[in-house]
């Protein structure tokens, strides 16, 4: 969905659900797996499926809250 689809909005509303699902986890319930959620991220920025460089606001936003937020764990 986020690197495939023919539907452009499909990859705004993905990043969407994935910032608003970090945002509301809690040290007491997680929403998503982060260490999933790196994994994957990660995979698709290495082998090129997800061009970070041109990508959409909210995906930043929810990226950059991704990194924040395992470094706060750390």
């Amino acid at each position: 969905m986020i690197t495939n689809s023919n539907i452009s909005s499909d990859q705004e509303e993905f990043l969407t659900w994935c910032k608003t699902a970090c945002e509301q986890s809690t040290s007491g319930m997680q929403i998503l797996d982060l260490n999933e959620v790196g994994a994957f991220f990660s995979e698709k920025m290495s082998d090129g499926s997800l061009d970070v460089k041109n990508l959409l606001l909210v995906g930043f936003d929810f990226l950059q809250q991704y990194f924040l937020s395992v470094n706060e764990t750390s």
